[in-house]
């Protein structure tokens, strides 16, 4: 019976549909976490500390930043980051080539408006062109970048008065340089060192 039930055309189809679903949601999954381990990465060259949010607890937020001060002890003062891995998240806008972001879910703005330091989103993109060898597991990123999005948002939610669905994404190159210029301008400081040996680019 079993034989001629998984025999059926129209359940091998629905077996085969459940088990592409899988594979893209652990596709999903797995570049979500290369991304996490990716900024962690990149934060941490430039000397800062980087905590993971568990994922039954995001609301909204993947990483917390905390800034160090010049003896590399924590400053209290954060950075919160939502992280998006994938070529799907942006969208060119046809009449001005904008990169335009969509806001899923409304709770999400509530969220990223009411932090006590700056609401970074970041965008980890893949290459268009097939990595060789062809295997999802060596996927590398091609550009990550962030931007500051509490200030847009409260600007165009009038305070959350009002439904925001989509951003324009300007974002800049996510690098230990930029964490740098960051983590400055929370604590205050100029940018005291150039080209010093944490701040080199990936």
């Amino acid at each position: 019976m079993l034989e001629k039930r998984f025999a059926n055309e129209a359940v091998k189809t629905k077996v085969q549909a459940l088990r592409k679903h899988e594979f893209a949601d652990l596709d999903f999954r797995r570049q979500g976490k290369l991304l996490v381990h990716e900024v962690s990465a990149r934060v941490t060259s430039a000397n800062q500390k980087c905590q993971e949010i568990p994922g039954d607890q995001d609301e909204g937020i993947d990483l917390i930043v905390e800034f160090t001060d010049d003896e590399g002890r924590g400053t209290g003062k954060h950075i919160y980051l939502q992280l998006k891995a994938g070529n799907a998240y942006l969208k060119k806008r046809k009449h001005d080539g904008s990169e335009i972001f969509t806001i899923k879910k409304q709770s999400w703005v509530k969220q990223w408006t009411r932090q006590d330091g700056p609401m970074m989103l970041v965008i980890g993109t893949f290459s268009e062109e097939p990595e060789r060898g062809g295997e999802s597991e060596k996927k590398t990123f091609a550009d990550v970048r962030w931007m500051e999005i509490g200030d847009v948002l409260r600007s165009e939610s009038h305070n959350g008065d009002k439904k925001v669905k989509q951003i324009v994404f300007k974002g800049e190159r996510l690098d230990a340089l930029s964490v740098r210029r960051w983590r400055d301008k929370v604590l205050g400081k100029g940018l005291a060192r150039q080209n010093g040996p944490d701040q080199k680019s990936f």
